[in-house]
């Protein structure tokens, strides 16, 4: 979903968030680190690709495109050691049982607003808002606010591997954000906390410290990666 919407659209309303880890296959190995040397992972996720090149070097990264019913087939079939998926998908489509490790999402933080449903609605209908009202879950919205609120001032696309991880605890939100080089070499990271209620606010400054980290040296490069 891109961070700026249509003129005349927005998206006022989520349901509540599903699990937003990502979610570890394979027919052979019981986790990431349990992957022999020069392991093959499918994974067509740049996010996902610059996490495990930063953990483990050594694995060999290929092409894994399609449905999840296609993801599954490659994978029987051999094609690769292991894959990584939203859990929030797998669990959604019945399939959780596929599942064999997850990941800790503090250390492999997912993409922004990983495992939310969001109403998109016309600005203008009043009613269907009114009517939908109802179905808006109050601490995801509040979560994947400040999460686009972060990916929108990074101006991230699909060759910006981001993550972001968010908390809520007695009125507070904790928001943590990673940046990564698609090779995983260089990994930037930041951390802010504060009311609930400020929710865009704190994603915005969350963004600037991570630009700021970066500096306009990375995001040059970035544009040199094909």
């Amino acid at each position: 979903m891109a961070t700026q919407l249509p003129d005349g659209l927005i998206m006022p309303y989520f349901l509540p968030r599903e699990d937003i880890r990502d979610a570890f296959l394979s027919l052979n190995a019981n986790s990431v680190d349990d992957l022999p040397q020069n392991a093959i992972i499918g994974t067509s996720s740049l996010r996902r690709r610059a996490q495990l090149r930063r953990y483990r070097p050594d694995l060999t990264m290929i092409e894994f495109r399609g449905n999840l019913g296609t993801r599954l087939k490659k994978l029987e079939e051999g094609l690769a050691d292991a894959t990584l998926l939203a859990a929030a998908g797998l669990k959604r489509l019945g399939q959780s049982n596929r599942i064999i490790a997850y990941l800790d999402p503090n250390h492999f933080p997912p993409a922004p607003a990983q495992g939310a449903i969001g109403l998109e609605l016309r600005a203008s209908d009043t009613r269907t808002m009114e009517i939908a009202s109802p179905l808006n879950h109050a601490p995801t919205h509040a979560e994947i606010t400040a999460e686009r609120a972060m990916l929108k001032i990074i101006d991230g696309s699909c060759r910006t591997p981001i993550g972001a991880v968010s908390h809520q605890k007695n009125g507070t939100l904790s928001l943590k954000g990673q940046l990564l080089s698609p090779d995983g070499s260089q990994v930037f990271e930041a951390e802010i906390s504060g009311p609930v209620a400020n929710a865009k606010e704190l994603g915005k400054a969350l963004g600037q410290a991570l630009l700021s980290k970066a500096g306009s040296a990375f995001f040059t490069a970035l544009e040199t990666v094909k």
